[in-house]
C-alpha cells in the first residue's frame, strides 16, 4: 500500500515571515530541491518528472541540486556563525560549542576565533544586519561578475545607511536629495527608466535595476536614487608639458582630491551640469563652446551597489591660464571643501605632488585622468584629439567642432537674453 504524500508545513508568525522578506521563498525552494534531490539519489527517478528515467534526465536535476545545495550551504554557514557568536556571548564554553556542532574542541575554538573579525557577508545576511557604507562587500570573482552567469550562492552586503532606511527616508526626501522609494520595485516604470538612461541597463525578474558593470558584492543604495545616477565632471587644464596644471576639488566626504563635478539636475544636459558644477565648486566660468564632451562611463564610485550606481559624462577644457579660484559652499553631496590647481605633467607627476602634500587622489577618477594624461603625452597631440572620432579626418573634425562651437554660442546668447529679460537661463 502506497504511503500518502506528506506535505511540509513551515510554521512562522507574521512577524517572522516579514523578517525573512524575499529570502523566504528562495530558502523554501532550496530546501525543497535538496529534499527532492535526496529522494532522487535514493530512488533514481527524476524528482521533477517522476515518470522519467534518471539516466536520461539526471544531468538536469543534478544541476538543480548542486545549485540550490551550494546556495543553502552558504546561507547555513552564515546562520551558524551568527548563532555561534550569540552562544559565545552568552558565556558558553568552547567545549559546549563543540558538542553542539559535533566537532572537536579545537575546531570549535578556531570557529570562535574567527568571530573576532568583522562579520562575514553570510553572517550579516543571516542576522539581517547592514554593513558600513564603505564595506567592500562580498568577494566577487571575475568569472562570476557578469549578470549572465548564474550564481545562486551570491550573498552581497546591504550598505544602505540609516538615512535611506524606513526610519530616516522621509527626512532625506524632505531635504531634496533622495527619492521616496524604499525598494526599486516601488519606482514607477523602472523599465522606462532603464531604457532612457545615459547607459541603458537591464532589470531582473523583480524589476530591480542591474549595474551595467555586473555584481559589486554590495546591495541597497547609498545614493539618492535607484538605478543610474547621472553625473558630469569637468576636467580643466592650463599650461603645457611639464608646466601643465589641472583643476581639482577636495571632497569633504572622503578627504581626497577629485575632478569638479556632480549630479545632473532633471532637465539639464551633461554639458550644462559640468559647466555649472565647475562654477559652483571653483568659481571658474567656462565657455560651453570650448568644452569637448567625452563618452559617458560607469564610475567606480565607493557608493555603487548592484542596484544603484553613478554614470558620469566627462568634459575636457584647456584654459590659457590657471584662473584664480573662489571655491563655493559645500554642495548637497558635501563634495567640494576646497579647490586648487595641481601640477599635472602626467598622472604619476600629479600623484607625486599630492603625496608630497600629504594628500591623495580620488580612486574613481584615476582612470579618466590616466586616459587624459596618456593622450596629452603623445607626440604632437592636442586637446582636439580628445574628441576626435576613430577614422575622422582633420577636415571632418574641423567641420563638426565648428558646428559644435556655433551651437554653444547660440546657447550662450539665448541664456544671456533670458537672463536680461528676467527669465530662467538655459
Amino acid at each position: 500500500m502506497a504511503r500518502p504524500v506528506r506535505e511540509i508545513t513551515l510554521s512562522l508568525t507574521p512577524a517572522q515571515h516579514a523578517a525573512l522578506g524575499y529570502d523566504y521563498g528562495e530558502i523554501a525552494e532550496e530546501i525543497q530541491t535538496v529534499l527532492r534531490g535526496i529522494a532522487a539519489l535514493r530512488t533514481t527517478p527524476d524528482p521533477r518528472a517522476p515518470w522519467s528515467d534518471v539516466r536520461r534526465h539526471g544531468e538536469d536535476w543534478a544541476e538543480d541540486v548542486l545549485r540550490d545545495t551550494e546556495a543553502l550551504i552558504v546561507r547555513l554557514e552564515g546562520v551558524r556563525a551568527a548563532a555561534l557568536r550569540i552562544h559565545a556571548a552568552s558565556g558558553a564554553s568552547v567545549g559546549r560549542s563543540g558538542i553542539m556542532m559535533g566537532t572537536s574542541r579545537a575546531t570549535a575554538q578556531t570557529r570562535r576565533d574567527a568571530l573576532r573579525r568583522a562579520p562575514e557577508p553570510a553572517e550579516l545576511w543571516a542576522s539581517g544586519q547592514h554593513g558600513a557604507t564603505d564595506h567592500p562587500g562580498a568577494r566577487v570573482p571575475e568569472s562570476l561578475r557578469s549578470w549572465s552567469v548564474p550564481w545562486h550562492a551570491y550573498l552581497p552586503v546591504d550598505i544602505t545607511p540609516p538615512e535611506l532606511l524606513p526610519a530616516g527616508l522621509a527626512d532625506s526626501v524632505a531635504e531634496g536629495w533622495a527619492e521616496p522609494y524604499q525598494t526599486p520595485y516601488d519606482v514607477p516604470d523602472m523599465l522606462r527608466c532603464s531604457l532612457d538612461a545615459v547607459i541603458p541597463y537591464d532589470i531582473d525578474h523583480r524589476h530591480w535595476p542591474l549595474n551595467p558593470q555586473g555584481r559589486t558584492g554590495r546591495v541597497g543604495r547609498n545614493l539618492g536614487k535607484w538605478g543610474e545616477v547621472a553625473a558630469a565632471d569637468m576636467i580643466a587644464t592650463a599650461g603645457e608639458g611639464p608646466e601643465r596644471l589641472i583643476l581639482l576639488i577636495k571632497r569633504s566626504d572622503r578627504g581626497v582630491w577629485a575632478i569638479p563635478g556632480g549630479k545632473v539636475d532633471p532637465g539639464e544636459s551633461a554639458l550644462d551640469a559640468m559647466v555649472r558644477e565647475a562654477r559652483e565648486e571653483t568659481g571658474i566660468v567656462i565657455d560651453p563652446a570650448a568644452v569637448r564632451v567625452g563618452p559617458p562611463r560607469v564610475v567606480d564610485d565607493w557608493r555603487n551597489t548592484d542596484h544603484s550606481w553613478i554614470v558620469t559624462t566627462p568634459g575636457y577644457v584647456h584654459l590659457e591660464r590657471a584662473a584664480e579660484l573662489t571655491p563655493g559652499d559645500v554642495d548637497d553631496d558635501g563634495a567640494a571643501a576646497d579647490a586648487q590647481w595641481w601640477p599635472y605633467p602626467d598622472l604619476a607627476g600629479l600623484e607625486s605632488a599630492l603625496a608630497e602634500a600629504g594628500q591623495s587622489l580620488y580612486d574613481a577618477h584615476r582612470p579618466m585622468l590616466a586616459e587624459l594624461a596618456d593622450t596629452l603625452g603623445r607626440q604632437d597631440t592636442t586637446m582636439d584629439d580628445l574628441d576626435r572620432r576613430p577614422g575622422e579626418t582633420s577636415a571632418e573634425y574641423a567641420r563638426r567642432t565648428a558646428a559644435s562651437r556655433e551651437q554653444g554660442q547660440r546657447w550662450a546668447r539665448e541664456s544671456a537674453r533670458r537672463r536680461l529679460a528676467g527669465g530662467t537661463p538655459i
